[in-house]
């Protein structure tokens, strides 16, 4: 995996690579943070959105990832409701910059794996529905059996 940016930020380091995201802690905070929970890894696929919220000078700001298949009651609800979130990343104004590249990075990797998912669902879609044509070439007896197996085979990718 490529490593694409890291931060950390009160102990915790938040890493995106060209796959997946990971969460870590370093050194007393983030073992106050995050316990010993080691590194999380969150794959792209995986995730369902992204929320951002900017840091000003007084205020933090986080970065929160949405997961398929997690409890969604620690998720979202605004500054203070998901904090015990461990998919929440939580930093300093003076991070802001990176943590904006950070951000815009994931949303486009979650709307590419989106893309790549209907793209695929249609290929099978269309190799389904070559199949059934090719079924009804046999049974109305245009071709043969073996025929009708070689192209199954082709169009499965077997």
């Amino acid at each position: 995996m490529k490593k694409i940016y890291e931060v950390t930020c009160a102990g915790i380091t938040f890493i995106v690579y060209d796959e997946c995201v990971a969460f870590t802690q370093k050194g007393p905070l983030g073992f106050v943070a995050k316990g010993m929970s080691g590194e999380r890894q969150i794959f792209y696929r995986d995730i369902s959105s992204v929320q951002f919220k900017k840091s000003t000078p007084l205020l933090s700001g986080f970065i929160e990832l949405f997961v398929i298949g997690y409890n969604t009651q620690k998720q979202g609800g605004g500054l203070f409701k998901g904090t015990d979130n461990p998919n929440r990343f939580t930093f300093w104004n003076r991070y802001l910059p990176e943590c904006e590249k950070m951000y815009n990075y994931i949303q486009q990797k979650i709307i590419d794996n989106k893309k790549e998912s209907i793209i695929l669902n249609q290929q099978i879609s269309s190799n389904v529905d070559e199949i059934i044509k090719y079924k009804n070439l046999l049974d109305s007896g245009i071709i043969t059996q073996e025929e009708f197996e070689k192209k199954k085979k082709e169009l499965l990718g077997l």
